[in-house]
């Protein structure tokens, strides 16, 4: 039976009611996703569609009032369906209504990943119910589910106009969105079968690999066939992380278990007490016959597959927004009150002697050693002048003040807000003043138990805490992104006096949080008071103990937003089990700006600092240009207005003028950004908004200036350059072979769950592309050997290093159209050698690799990874350092918490790390305090791959990176790591990437055998039929070269694409062809094969574009669009009245044939009642 189609599914919307003229184009929400902010049919040519002509929307209109016209729904369904094998649609309106739909519906407006993020969050993906049913077999009946989402589809298309008064979406809305959302189910549950299937494939590779090392006796077990099992039992943990079946979890529990005996203990990490496993580690490792550089290249293989280290569980992709607040030339900024104390003062009254907290370390080593680390009183015995003494700065003093001036109060008032939004800049010491914050409350705690007149004066003149004159004796919580984790952990030590507080990390996953939970966890068996407790935990963990709790379904209207969803019926039993069940002295949320967007990670985050006496907010993104931002950062700071019913208000008519505005902006006209009218607007709202804050927004940047007028600290410029790679037909073949980890991927955003180990292999595989019988790290002896295999991003780096190492006054490496660019020297006859450059690399497995190509040209390199020890580490640095020779240093992320690397200015990023957070954490290596020279930071990015997408995120310039992706696996890559799943027929330019190589294999096969009856068919009918020839290839995507500044210490460049203006990405059909809409595969998908036609039927997207151009929702076999649209004159007229004749069956009988079909596209003159006898066809 035939059904609506997302384009007929649109237009039905358009009759919905009069409750909803023009419906869903009258919606704001909908004019937002869609940009067409003036409806379909504005009297004004320059606010149409973008695209669109007059005559479009005329044809476009004239199909509507057809459409509205048939009397039952059968017959419009029918008559949206253009007809088959006519060169030109008869109905122009109705092709290129459907060809913009189709071309817009899921690449630009991206309605099919909005309707799956709407089935997520409610908890009804298909997906969802069959893991949660353990059922794969029988897909979810959308009849049972889809109505019960409709409420939250509707409002995440639609807004809160098409919301009824009991909070449900208007009943005449429901049908026609459950059109749409019919269709993304639909997709969804066909791919749940091929999804179970690929987990038992490759959990019988694992299997198999892992059986035979353990069937080889010692003597044949080889370093090759370890590292062949980890990937195999690596690629089946991320899909059971993505599709978590029973017996999924349990195989891989074994298989983990059986590969351990083959790993070796790794000698630079501590022994976990307690800790057993059925089959010792290592224990069948002494007699493989490996070199000892084998041996920590298989370690690092698989701490990079299996270790937390390696591994992000944080959400990425968001909207980025420049910051509305110029950076404080003054330290008034939230601390006006202490600007005017000196330093001696500050630290009387916070109780500080020697400047800081007296359970903090009286020495800091100028290296990353702390105090709970064996070598510390070695190293300070030996070496004291590698050690300072620990003193908090004044502007970081002032912080502190101003956090518990915010905190206390002199009267006793329950309902004062306790907390501080602390946006220091990049440099300044939010990590420091948060730690000394809490040291400051726990102080207090420990004072009150002794002698309470013994408080600092501060405590003195406020001694009371939200009503109360005894401070709580309860733990800290700090919540972190993972990856930053390791660092808070190592600054809290180096922090606080060794053992004098308890660093409690709260693991991922709900067996960790029980273990973490439960009478005699790890928490009880803390022997400190509970105010020197200091709880870790990740913001995914805090997601997953939410979720565990409250219900996915929102409230109905008459409850604010920001209230917490229902609670689940097992919460009174597991509330205990997670941090939900703890109160709290204080809750520090650092990068604070993820939990901006509302949704359960905002409510999570609220309902958690709820349960805390005082709130610190960190962020380095403060107050943006969306009020929305500067609004949930004020909720989480729960302060009274932000929260309330009035904040509500303001913020709804807020956003409805600022679409009005949008709605009345020029679009011929182009604003600066501080002319542009929606900029300014936002800029006004957001200044009311930060008066709201009452003083408890703290901001000062590295050129504030401090009690002597001076810049709080000298730090020199930073300059980022972004150069894309154009990679090479090898390694982007390599890459295209990663593609099927993205249906783990794609299957784990269907569960709202990320993880950058679904990324592993393609990011790995940008760097350096393997061939499958090659070792981890293959060992090169030649330039002629390493010509024939060569990274593109490797051969750069060391072309780089050698431009760079030439002369300090090189100028620096440029990109254009994907290729670096080296200018040549100065002419000065003088020049010095003394820069040195650091080298950033994501997987230390590659580090020997890297080592060996610069050892091939002659360069020598130093080293640091996880694995290198503390002495060889400090005489590594030393050596850089102080030593002339050696100028370049490679490192990876692991091991290099806490270097001071600022005898280097020039940082290259081999590899893009995986948040903006890491890329900031490891600038600063060299981007600090001491650093005498400008520093450049050159980020490598292979175009057309997950470098790409992930330095537009970390940058905030999504937009601007977006045209080095053109390629069908790139913007597959770019939409998974969005959080976006692939399972989507709507969108031509990602199918391709959802398909296992088998049933890709299976779909060619299928589609040739079509092909081939139709040809055999077609040559006993008529002899003049010829293939037609390759329709025009869509536009290319130019991208702009482009650059801007981020603030006086910081800029950015992005090189490698050519210099043009940008393009209007707006579909433009043609008028006189249909045919030439963009409804058509990408080039770039295929023109990596030279023997590739231009369209072959092995093209699933082409194949499944040209079916939709014969009917979207079905296709026959004995049609074939290729060949069928270019015949002998005859047979093309036959064509066209057989065509008729079908249609004419399928369409009102009582209708006008002439005004359904003109006389321009009726050349048999045919009668216009509809039928034909057959006479007619005969004489013709």
């Amino acid at each position: 039976m035939p059904s609506h189609t997302n384009s007929s599914g649109l237009v039905k919307f358009w009759f919905a009611a009069s409750t909803f003229p023009e419906a869903p184009w009258r919606f704001e929400r909908w004019q937002e996703i869609t940009g067409v902010d003036h409806g379909l049919f504005n009297t004004d040519d320059k606010l149409l569609p973008s695209g669109w002509t007059r005559n479009n929307a005329n044809a476009v209109r004239q199909y509507f009032q057809q459409y509205g016209e048939k009397a039952s729904e059968d017959l419009k369904i029918k008559f949206s369906a253009p007809p088959r094998g006519l060169p030109n649609d008869p109905i122009p309106g109705r092709t290129f209504w459907r060809d913009w739909v189709t071309a817009n519906y899921s690449k630009a407006w991206k309605v099919h990943a909005l309707i799956t993020s709407a089935l997520t969050s409610t908890g009804l993906h298909p997906v969802q119910i069959a893991i949660e049913n353990q059922v794969f077999d029988i897909p979810p009946n959308a009849s049972s589910y889809l109505p019960v989402a409709l409420d939250a589809i509707g409002r995440e298309l639609f807004g809160e106009e098409a919301i009824d008064k009991s909070g449900r979406l208007s009943l005449v809305l429901r049908d026609p969105t459950q059109i749409l959302a019919q269709r993304t189910w639909q997709v969804a549950c066909r791919s749940i079968k091929s999804k179970r299937a690929r987990l038992t494939a490759l959990e019988g590779a694992a299997d198999s690999a892992v059986s035979d090392l353990t069937a080889s006796s010692d003597s044949k077990i080889t370093v090759r066939a370890i590292n062949s099992a980890m990937r195999s039992v690596a690629a089946f943990e991320r899909a059971v992380d993505a599709m978590q079946t029973t017996d999924g979890l349990e195989s891989l529990k074994r298989l983990k278990v059986d590969l351990q005996q083959f790993i070796p203990t790794d000698p630079t990490q501590p022994r976990e007490k307690g800790k057993q496993t059925s089959k010792k580690r290592g224990s069948r490792i002494s007699n493989v016959l490996a070199t000892a550089e084998e041996v920590e290249n298989l370690l690092d293989v698989f701490d990079e597959y299996f270790s937390r280290e390696f591994e992000s569980t944080d959400e990425l992709g968001g909207d980025f927004m420049r910051s509305i607040i110029s950076d404080s030339d003054s330290t008034a900024c939230g601390v006006g009150v202490e600007s005017s104390l000196d330093d001696d003062t500050l630290s009387i009254r916070l109780g500080f002697p020697n400047g800081r907290p007296f359970i903090f370390n009286e020495k800091r080593h100028r290296g990353e050693l702390t105090p709970w680390d064996e070598p510390w009183e070695k190293v300070l015995r030996e070496h004291p002048e590698e050690f300072y003494e620990f003193r908090l700065h004044w502007h970081q003093k002032c912080g502190v003040h101003a956090i518990g001036r915010n905190a206390l109060s002199d009267r006793s008032e329950p309902d004062n807000p306790t907390s501080s939004l602390l946006g220091d800049g990049v440099g300044v010491g939010k990590t420091v003043q948060a730690a000394a914050a809490i040291a400051f409350f726990s102080d207090l705690c420990l004072r009150q138990q002794t002698d309470s007149l013994n408080f600092p004066q501060l405590a003195r003149e406020l001694p009371y805490l939200k009503g109360h004159s005894q401070f709580p004796n309860r733990p800290h919580l700090i919540v972190v992104p993972g990856t930053l984790v390791s660092q808070w952990v190592h600054e809290l030590r180096s922090f606080f006096q060794a053992k004098s507080i308890d660093i409690l990390l709260y693991g991922t996953g709900e067996e960790a949080h029980n273990s973490f939970m439960k009478a005699g966890g790890l928490y009880e068996s803390s022997k400190h008071e509970p105010c020197l407790r200091i709880i870790i935990a990740t913001q995914s963990a805090i997601h997953q103990d939410f979720l565990r709790l409250y219900s996915n379904e929102r409230r109905t209207r008459g409850v604010l937003p920001w209230e917490p969803p229902e609670r689940l019926y097992v919460y009174e039993r597991t509330v205990k089990f997670t941090l939900y069940g703890l109160e709290f002295f204080t809750i520090t949320w650092d990068e604070a700006q993820s939990i901006r967007n509302m949704g359960n990670r905002h409510l999570g985050a609220l309902e958690l600092l709820r349960k805390s006496h005082i709130q610190l907010i960190l962020t380095a993104t403060p107050l943006q240009t969306s009020f929305k931002d500067i609004c949930a950062l004020g909720r989480a700071l729960l302060m009274p207005y932000f929260l309330s019913e009035e904040a509500n208000r303001d913020q709804m008519r807020d956003e409805t003028a600022l679409r009005r505005i949008r709605k009345e902006k020029d679009p011929g006209v182009i604003h600066s950004p501080d002319e542009d009218p929606t900029v300014v607007y936002q800029s006004a709202v957001c200044e009311v908004l930060r008066q709201k804050f009452e003083g408890r927004f703290i901001r000062r940047t590295p050129a504030s200036l401090g009690f002597n007028n001076a810049p709080l600290l000298e730090i020199p410029p930073l300059k980022v350059i972004h150069g894309v790679l154009t990679l090479t037909d090898r390694e982007y073949k390599y890459l295209d072979s990663t593609m099927d980890s993205l249906n783990d991927a794609s299957t784990a955003n269907a569960r709202k769950v990320a993880n950058s180990r679904f990324y592993l292999e393609h990011r790995k595989g940008v760097t350096f592309a393997r061939e499958p019988s090659d070792p981890p790290c293959p060992k090169f002896n030649t330039l002629e050997e390493w010509e024939d295999r060569k990274s593109s991003k490797i051969d750069c780096l060391v072309r780089m290093v050698q431009h760079i190492l030439t002369r300090d006054d090189m100028p620096p490496v440029t990109f254009e159209n994907g290729v670096p660019v080296f200018d040549p020297a100065p002419g000065s006859p003088t020049f010095t050698r003394d820069v040195k450059i650091l080298i950033y690399q994501e997987f230390p497995s590659f580090i020997p690799l890297v080592r060996n190509v610069f050892e091939l040209y002659g360069i020598q390199v130093l080293c640091i990874n996880g694995r290198t020890s503390y002495d060889d580490r400090s005489k590594i640095i030393t050596k850089f350092n102080l030593d002339p020779e050696p100028r370049v240093l490679i490192f990876s992320r692991v091991g290099s918490t806490g270097l001071n690397l600022s005898r280097a200015n020039i940082i290259i990023f081999l590899d893009q790390p995986w948040s903006a957070q890491d890329e900031e954490q490891i600038r600063g290596r060299a981007h600090r305090q001491k650093q005498k020279r400008a520093v450049i930071s050159y980020h490598l990015l292979g175009a057309n791959s997950a470098d790409i997408t992930l330095a537009a995120l970390a940058a905030g310039k999504k937009d601007m990176l977006e045209g080095f992706i053109v390629s069908n696996s790139g913007r597959a890559i770019n939409a998974a790591i969005n959080g976006e799943t692939l399972d989507n027929d709507d969108d031509d330019n990602i199918p391709d990437a959802l398909f296992t190589e088998q049933e890709r294999d299976n779909k060619t096969k299928k589609t040739k055998s079509k092909v081939k009856q139709s040809k055999n068919k077609k040559a006993k009918s008529n002899a003049h039929i010829v293939e037609s020839p390759s329709p025009p290839s869509p536009p290319s995507d130019p991208a702009p070269k482009l650059a801007s500044g981020n603030g006086p210490l910081s800029t950015t460049e992005i090189d490698g694409a050519p210099s043009v203006a940008a393009k209007d990405t707006a579909l433009k059909p043609s008028e006189s062809d249909p045919s030439s809409s963009n409804d058509r595969p990408d080039a770039s998908n295929i023109e990596r094969e030279p023997d590739a036609k231009a369209h072959t039927v092995t093209d699933n997207s082409f194949f499944r574009a040209a079916s939709r151009a014969g009917s979207e929702s079905e296709f026959s076999s004995s049609y074939n669009p290729i060949e069928s649209s270019i015949c002998g004159a005859c047979l093309s007229d036959l064509s066209q009245l057989v065509t008729i004749l079908e249609h004419s069956l399928d369409t009102d009988r009582e209708s006008d044939r002439s005004s359904i079909y003109p006389d321009s596209l009726n050349p048999l003159n045919l009668p216009p009642s509809g039928t034909y006898d057959e006479s007619q066809l005969l004489s013709f």
